[in-house]
């Protein structure tokens, strides 16, 4: 399903972009709502050491991306993130959203699985009553099979506690089993600390420096880890050692 963020129709009468446009012409209101999206695409923050990498990304001067974000009172910084009000705003209602949307969904999956059950039992107490006596007992029908991949408890929790953020959830999947090698990536999920939600941004922050996917990095760095003893490690602060000696390599 395609991610999408909302904004008022008439965003372009706002005084601050009505500045933007006069000392950026056009090119700095398109650079204004590419941060937008960049914000919403990583959980509504970026680095301020990451600029230089925003200005490559837009195929922009360093010091209009600058300009943007702290001449125009459209964004908040804490010295080392800024981030959009309005965006993060956005963001919890539409995180807000999703969960309930969950919850209703699993909810009228709930009934109409409980009907589908009592529905089945009568028929199976139908057809009993119609069997002659003599007939012998049908076979119990197979198990259903389990699922290939089942999440731990933590990335369970976390996953809830993200909104079900779709990066995040394929990260999980890479984890546990959706990889190159079809099964969980032992080595790393046995270490001490796993990546939490809140970590996740520097996962992402790693994709972004390298331009390697981030289930590259997972595959190559299991290899790697192999016959290596790293107990009570994180799997954060191991994956940046394993991209600055191996994958920048």
């Amino acid at each position: 399903m395609k991610e999408y963020f909302s904004h008022d129709y008439n965003a372009r009468n706002d005084p601050r972009l009505v500045k933007i446009l006069m000392k950026h012409r056009l090119a700095g209101i398109g650079a204004y709502w590419c941060i937008i999206e960049m914000l919403y695409s990583e959980g509504g923050y970026l680095l301020l050491e990451d600029i230089d990498t925003i200005a490559f990304d837009l195929r922009a001067e360093r010091i209009m991306i600058e300009s943007i974000i702290n001449d125009f009172d459209l964004f908040k910084s804490n010295g080392k993130k800024f981030w959009s009000e309005s965006a993060l705003t956005r963001l919890k209602i539409r995180i807000e959203k999703s969960q309930k949307a969950s919850k209703s969904a699993k909810s009228r999956w709930d009934k109409v699985n409980a009907i589908a059950e009592q529905t089945q039992s009568d028929v199976n107490a139908d057809e009993k009553k119609d069997e002659p006596e003599t007939k012998p007992p049908e076979p119990e029908p197979p198990e259903t099979p389990k699922p290939k991949y089942v999440y731990n408890e933590f990335y369970d929790n976390e996953l809830m506690e993200s909104g079900n953020d779709a990066n995040y959830l394929k990260f999980i999947g890479w984890l546990f089993g959706e990889n190159i090698y079809k099964r969980p990536l032992k080595k790393v999920l046995a270490m001490h600390e796993q990546v939490s939600w809140k970590q996740f941004n520097g996962v992402m922050e790693l994709h972004n420096k390298t331009k390697v996917p981030i289930r590259d990095m997972l595959e190559e760095m299991e290899n790697w880890l192999m016959g290596k003893p790293r107990k009570n490690k994180t799997v954060l602060g191991t994956l940046r050692t394993f991209v600055n000696n191996k994958v920048k390599k």
